[in-house]
């Protein structure tokens, strides 16, 4: 038996993204989403100069799939711009469980966006 997580088509397929847009702009309608304020208050209450939020989307991710794209192939275009980040977070680190890619996408204030080798 095979099970599948029923997923609506905008989450399994469609255009490959030619720049980081989408990323940008489901990150930042993602961190504002009320179930992730406990995330952002225990970031927050650290207390810590660098404040690292890590992201890691399942296949099953609730992203549409330009975003689950552009994380799980090496050759994704980097976004461009600063991610809109809540004052909690410093840091940000993306990956995708999908065994596509040997990289994940990160973003800090000092080195912009770059990609970092996946464990495993």
């Amino acid at each position: 038996m095979y099970l599948t997580v029923e997923q609506d088509p905008d989450r399994t397929g469609g255009m490959s993204p030619t720049d980081g847009r989408p990323l940008l702009e489901w990150l930042a309608d993602w961190l504002i989403l009320p179930d992730k304020a406990d995330n952002l208050a225990k970031l927050g209450a650290s207390g810590a100069d660098e404040r690292h939020l890590f992201l890691i989307l399942p296949s099953f991710a609730d992203a549409p799939f330009g975003v689950v794209d552009l994380l799980m192939r090496d050759d994704s275009p980097l976004p461009d711009t600063r991610p809109e980040l809540p004052p909690e977070v410093t840091h940000l680190w993306m990956v995708s469980t999908w065994n596509f890619s040997s990289t994940g996408i990160r973003w800090s204030p000092d080195g912009g966006w770059s990609r970092f080798a996946k464990a495993g």
